[in-house]
Formats: C-alpha cells, structure tokens, sequence
C-alpha cells in the first residue's frame, strides 16, 4: 500500500516504522492503562478506508516484588525462608556470597531457604513473571545483616585446691540467657542462674575439672557451642600412716631413724615433736632422724603430716615415745695421766658406775687396761662408757700422756714426768732403787684421811710441807698402793717404777747378810748408798713420832684385810724390823724400778 498513515495513543512513543512507506510501527508503551493504534493507507486503486482501523492496547502494570523473612539473623543460622509474591513464574532468586541456598530458589519457587555463613552486611534478592508476563524492571534487593556470634570468655582460678570454696567464675556482662555447667567434681553455691554472668563453685574431687558458658549477646546471639574453662582441682595430701621408730631411745642419742608410708599427693612432709625442747627433727621426708636433747627426758609424742602446695593433710597417729635417761658417767684419771713408754699396763679403775667398759688407742677393753709401749709416745684420749638398763649409753673421757723421760742409767738421776722432780738412784745387786724417799702429791693435813679421790695425797712430818722436801712424803698403804692389793703394784710411784714386794725387800737385805745387819749398811749412815732416813712416821694419821729415831718403809704385800707388810730401821740398831702395820699409818716410801 502506499500513503501509511499511523497513529498511536499518548502513552506510547515510536521506536521505529510508522512512515507513510511503513506497514509497520514499532512502539515502546509508558504510561500503563488504555492505549490505541490507528492505521490507514492508500490501496493499488489509490483508494482511503473510510476511517483508520484503531488496536486497543492494554498497558499492564510491572510487578513490584517483596520479600519477607528475617533481615537480621546470626552467623551459621540455618534454614532461613525468605519469600515473595505467590502464583508467578520464572522465579530468579539471588543472594549474596556469605550465605547458602539450601532449599528452593528454583524458576517455579516462591522461596528460597538460606544458611548464613559470614558475617557482615548480606542480601536476598528476586524477581519473577507476573500473571501478565511482566517483570519488574530490577529485582527486589532485601538487605541482610549477619551479626557474628558472640565469644564467651571465663576469668577465674584455673589451678586450685581440693576443698575450697567460694570460687569465682566471670564472663561478659549484659548479656541475656546465661547457661552455666561444671564438671561433676564441684558444686554450684551461688549464681549461674540466666540472668548471670558469675558462678560460685566449691570444688571437692581432686583432677581435672571445667567450667563452660553460654548466652545470647545483644543481637540474640548464641556462640555455636559453650566456652570450657579447664581447671585442675589440685589434692590435698592423703591421711598419713602410722610411724615406725624407737619408742624408746636415750636421751641425747643422735640419728634415731623414724619413718612413715608414702603419703599420697605430698610433696614434703611435716613432722612435729612435742615437746619440741625434747629434741630436733633432721629432714622433711618419709624418713627422718631426730636428734634427741640431751636436757631431755620423759614421755614426748612424734607425728607427721603430708605437705603439698594445697596445705596439710590429715596427721599420722601420734607415736608415743619414752626418752629414757642416759646414766651419769664420770671419769676422773686416778691413774698416772702422764707417763713414759717403758711403764708397766696401767690398770683402769676410775669409771663410774662400776662395770662399763674402757676404749681408746692401747686399751685393752677386755682387762681394763692401758699398754704405754703400745700406745707410743704422744696424748691419746681414753672413753670410759657404760650403758644402763634401758640400753642408753654414756661416757666420759680422759687423755693419757706418753712423754720422753729422757736418758736413765741406774745411779744418775730419775727424773718423774709427772711433776718433773729428780730422785737419786742406786744399783744394789740387780735391783735399781729409789736412793731417797718418794715426794709425790698434794700436802694434806694429819687430821685428814688420805682417800680415793684420784688426788695423790701425802702427809709432811709435823704437819710441815718443807720436811717433804727433805725426807719424802709419809703414805697411808692403801694411797700408796693407789687402792690395788696387787703384789709389786705401780701404786704412785714414777712412771716404770712400782712399789717392792716383800720379796724384793729380802733380796736386798740378802745383800747385806740378811735383814739382822742390813740396816747399818742401808741407813744414810751406812755405806751402801741406800741411805735410808730416820725421819720418823705418823701412826693412826694422828700421832708424828720416831724423827731422828727410826723410819719405816712399806712392802706392797698386804697382811689380811687391814693391815700390809712394812720394814723398820733405827738409829741404834742394825738389824731391819719386819713389820705389819695397820694401812692408816704412814710411812715412807722407797720405789723400785720395774
């Protein structure tokens, strides 16, 4: 045709076509509602419709999409519907890369059913057909924000000990929906309901234990699972054992072992001893030794307890202990404390009480006895102990000195280590003896009787210490013999030196014819050089008697249980007395060498 003549309604606009040459007009549609096309033309016999053909056109409404469902949801939530309009088609469901479809969203569903994933801002969006076919010109966007999930923390003591209470655990404050949980070995005491951001635990089973808790943050937020807090419920150390030791030992013995089981959980061990004076406690082990005071004596209790970082545990059974008394030892050196190596044994006897025994370097412990050869020269300490009925031992000491006495020939000069005075010898047949009278010991007055004191005493003529120093010390028997009744005894004679038997006392006067003529040879007067002094005795300790008249010399023969052998000269006769005198009297001493 020719002369096209088209026209359209005011809510479209041609796009294309519509020329007086176009069969055709091509047409976008603005304004929705009722819309016209109206054509006409000329036809081959250049022939006009009477009026133009008008199209109704109906310009439909797009759809608006809307989208319902939660905008504000927490990370990892799952199973979150989002839906739109019913009834359309061609369904195009998009969301944003932190979330997951996991259920509808297809071209034919109205839903779509998401898990969100990653917090932060997030999104839905779809769009469809409607009933007319159209579709909205952009897809509905719904806005989403993923909130994170809450990070429960828990302050509190992480390492504690069995038993304690009051124990507080915090978290985060404002929240809402608290959930609380400990682990079977504590109890809850306060707190922890929902409304709580603390708890009160008292703990009672020893090991590993926890706390854990939840809640909902102020989004309503709930961490995916609780926090733990682990926490190590430290024992208290275990009930102690009974201890095993002397119930019965010595006053100040050292070292005595007690001991006791291993106690569970203890680290160390306290051990108490009651009275504490009565002793010290070496050691905090299963096993200790206690020193025990030597002020101490009498009933005292012993008892232990285990020791860890959590206090103490329950206390062992008291040990009931008896100190017993160490028996009182003295020693006093009666014997020569000073000596020389060619001495005679030197017999033991000053320990109290009776019947302990004696040790040291040359101590024979059997007999009781002190060899100087043996010894060797030096000081060497001698023990004296002795051990009671209760098996508690005590002792004393004293020191004996082997000294050098120096060079001796009989007819020089003996010197006595023990005070340093020098006595002239003599050599009479094979005898070598003492040419003057012993002087050996403390002065004491006749009034007093010479005792075992372990002092040597002696008595000077007429109570006068200088007449010592002339004609010897005067000697009761029995302080003479040094309290021994063995025959040729040392006595307190130097040291190698002893008291004459009887029978050496006849050798010498053999040497003389007998003992009816000794006496004028072995006065001072006489020619032998044995110069026996007539310078009297003291009968009785009482009575000084004989001087310029007589002297008399003790034998170590004893004669029965009161008396003891004696010799006599005088200043006229010429013969030698044989004499028992009673061993109160005092007489001079000549010593003999051994």
């Amino acid at each position: 045709m020719t002369n096209y003549l088209w026209n359209i309604s005011a809510g479209g606009t041609v796009l294309s076509g519509g020329s007086v040459t176009d069969n055709s007009v091509t047409i976008s549609w603005i304004i929705t509602g009722s819309q016209t096309v109206s054509v006409n033309y000329h036809d081959v016999n250049g022939c006009t419709a009477a009026s133009s053909t008008l199209l109704p056109v109906t310009v439909n409404t797009l759809p608006t999409p809307a989208i319902t469902g939660s905008n504000a949801v927490c990370q990892g939530i799952t199973g979150v519907i989002y839906t739109t309009q019913a009834g359309m088609t061609n369904y195009q469901w998009n969301i944003s890369a932190g979330g997951t479809i996991t259920s509808g969203g297809s071209v034919t569903d109205n839903s779509v059913t998401v898990s969100w994933i990653v917090a932060g801002p997030q999104s839905v969006s779809v769009n469809y057909h409607d009933l007319n076919g159209c579709t909205a010109a952009s897809s509905t966007l719904f806005p989403v924000t993923v909130n994170s999930l809450p990070t429960p923390t828990i302050i509190g003591s992480n390492a504690i000990c069995q038993g304690i209470t009051g124990v507080i655990y915090t978290t985060q404050t404002g929240m809402t929906n608290y959930i609380w949980n400990i682990s079977a070995g504590g109890t809850i005491t306060s707190g922890g309901s929902a409304t709580d951001n603390s708890i009160t635990v008292s703990w009672v089973v020893a090991g590993p234990q926890s706390v854990s808790v939840n809640y909902q943050n102020v989004n309503g937020c709930t961490a995916s699972s609780p926090a733990s807090y682990p926490v190590t419920v430290n024992p208290i150390p275990a009930a102690s054992g009974s201890i095993t030791g002397s119930v019965g030992p010595c006053q100040g013995s050292k070292g005595v072992p007690y001991s006791v089981g291993s106690i569970a959980n203890a680290t160390s061990y306290s051990w108490t001893l009651n009275p504490g004076s009565a002793g010290t406690i070496n050691g905090n082990t299963a096993s200790v030794a206690v020193d025990w005071s030597s002020n101490f004596t009498g009933s005292g209790t012993l008892m232990v307890e285990g020791v860890n970082n959590c206090g103490n545990g329950v206390s062992s059974p008291v040990l009931s202990i008896l100190v017993n008394p160490k028996p009182l030892v003295s020693y006093n050196m009666c014997t020569d404390s000073i000596t020389t190596p060619d001495a005679g044994i030197i017999y033991l006897r000053e320990g109290i009480p009776l019947g302990g025994t004696y040790s040291g370097t040359a101590v024979n412990s059997a007999t009781g006895t002190f060899n100087p050869a043996t010894a060797g020269l030096g000081t060497h300490s001698i023990t004296y102990s002795y051990t009671n009925v209760n098996s508690c031992t005590n002792s004393a000491l004293c020191n004996i000195t082997v000294t050098d006495p120096g060079l001796f020939v009989c007819g020089g000069n003996l010197k006595d280590v023990r005070d340093n005075k020098f006595y002239p010898t003599i050599q009479i047949g094979s005898h070598c003896w003492m040419s003057v009278n012993l002087d050996y010991g403390s002065s004491i007055l006749s009034t007093l009787n010479q005792t075992d004191n372990c002092i040597p005493e002696k008595y000077c003529f007429g109570n006068n210490p200088s007449n010592c120093g002339i004609d010897g010390g005067l000697y009761q028997w029995d302080e003479l013999m040094a309290y021994s009744v063995v025959q040729g005894s040392h006595g307190i004679c130097p040291p190698g030196w002893h008291v004459p038997a009887e029978s050496e006392w006849i050798q010498l006067f053999n040497n003389y014819i007998d003992k009816g003529f000794a006496g004028s040879a072995l006065k001072a007067t006489g020619y032998s050089g044995f110069n026996a002094l007539i310078s009297g005795v003291n009968f009785l300790n009482r009575i000084y008697t004989f001087n310029s008249f007589a002297g008399i010399y003790w034998s170590s023969d004893s004669d029965g249980p009161y008396k003891a052998w004696a010799h006599g000269m005088n200043s006229f006769n010429p013969s030698v007395s044989f004499y028992p005198g009673i061993r109160s009297n005092s007489f001079s001493v000549r010593c003999l060498k051994d």
